[in-house]
């Protein structure tokens, strides 16, 4: 799978530890929205930036291969000083993963053009809110969490996890398969035909262009 990223400019200030990269058509409508004095704090994060996250937050919201972050569709913004900036950014389709904007470090993610229509999956209970960009996650990437065998094997071996045949089912793919989930933070899984063990491989191991 290849995750299509493509650079923030210079010109848009961002945090210092911040990667400025997001997802292609969700920058060039970041950029529509945004004005001078806007900080992008927090862009695109790669596998390995959530789940350091994770670890040191237990209670961080997103799992590695769950976070709208791990695809370029979200940005937390400093906007201190411009009220209008929700606005801009839901009329060039960032919607505020919170109902309760107060002008501090908020996350926005891209729902594109869908917007208005995924944004009907939630609604004013917290537990709902990042239902719209899971969806939109799952229309553009969904298919690619579906693996068979032979790729499951191939993608473990690409991450030097896996030494073993890719054409049978050898003993140690099973080892192969529980290492990955140890070192990856997959919980609850039942077996290599696991959704969730095969979403999570499948953006770990992805490729960023």
């Amino acid at each position: 799978m290849r995750i299509e990223l493509e650079k923030i400019p210079d010109y848009i200030k961002c945090a210092e530890h911040c990667s400025r990269f997001l997802y292609r058509p969700a920058l060039n409508d970041l950029l529509k929205a945004v004005p001078p004095g806007v900080t992008v704090m927090e862009a695109w994060h790669s596998p390995a930036a959530t789940l350091l996250a994770q670890r040191l937050d237990k209670k961080h919201c997103w799992s590695v291969g769950y976070s709208p972050f791990n695809f370029g569709f979200s940005v937390r913004l400093s906007y201190e000083g411009f009220p209008d900036m929700g606005n801009e950014m839901l009329n060039n389709n960032w919607y505020p993963h919170s109902r309760i904007c107060d002008g501090q470090p908020e996350v926005f993610h891209w729902l594109g053009s869908e917007g208005a229509e995924l944004i009907n999956f939630e609604t004013e209970n917290p537990e709902t809110w990042g239902r719209a960009v899971e969806h939109k996650i799952h229309n553009k990437y969904g298919a690619k969490f579906m693996l068979n065998p032979t790729m499951i094997r191939s993608l473990l071996k690409s991450l030097g996890m896996y030494h073993g045949p890719t054409d049978k089912e050898p003993p140690e793919l099973r080892e192969a398969f529980l290492a990955f989930c140890r070192a990856w933070n997959v919980r609850d899984f039942s077996g290599v035909t696991d959704l969730r063990f095969q979403r999570v491989l499948t953006v770990v191991s992805a490729q960023t262009i």
